[in-house]
């Protein structure tokens, strides 16, 4: 499976394939980025020296996803398979290549590359695109429309985050999920 895109001016060309090194990847903490771009949302998950059976879920298993909203910033919460729910933050304000959000019509969504990479090597080692649900997708819609409409200031935003964190578990997260999608 490839990915490819554009950047914002359109200028640049990306391509993601599995078994594709990508440097910026090396090094990096474990975790879940969220963003959107005109073309959709991508969800990259990082993990050091991913297991088989991580791989396996992540490229094959059932996956649901939760969203949580709290002081304006959005979370999209994901399970894969046996897996535990991972938490990824997001805001609209740090999406470089959004210019315009989709409108959704009945019984179509937002569709959504999942990437899954080694941080020892930067390799990729799973894709997978799904199609986020009508109902999921409005929501993730209406809720970085509020976003739009709110001031952005970098520290605030990382104090906000660390403060969330400190007070929510993934997992309670996931309890106060607004809206859920489930894919098989």
């Amino acid at each position: 499976m490839k990915v490819k895109g554009r950047d914002k001016g359109g200028m640049k060309m990306y391509k993601y394939e599995v078994g594709q090194v990508i440097e910026r990847f090396k090094g990096r903490q474990e975790g879940v980025l969220f963003d959107m771009a005109d073309d959709g949302a991508t969800l990259v998950i990082l993990f050091n020296k991913p297991t088989q059976q991580e791989i396996q879920e992540i490229k094959q298993g059932k996956l649901q996803f939760g969203m949580f909203v709290k002081e304006g910033i959005i979370f999209i919460l994901s399970k894969f398979g046996s897996m535990s729910w991972m938490d990824a933050p997001y805001h609209v304000a740090l999406s470089k290549n959004l210019t315009a959000l989709q409108d959704i019509d009945e019984g179509k969504g937002y569709g959504c590359h999942i990437v899954l990479a080694d941080t020892a090597t930067g390799e990729i080692k799973a894709m997978r695109l799904v199609g986020l649900s009508t109902q999921y997708s409005k929501k993730l819609k209406a809720n970085i429309e509020s976003q739009k409409e709110q001031n952005f200031n970098e520290l605030d935003y990382a104090r906000k985050l660390n403060k969330i964190f400190n007070t929510y578990s993934t997992k309670e997260m996931v309890n106060y999920s607004e809206v859920s999608c489930r894919i098989k």
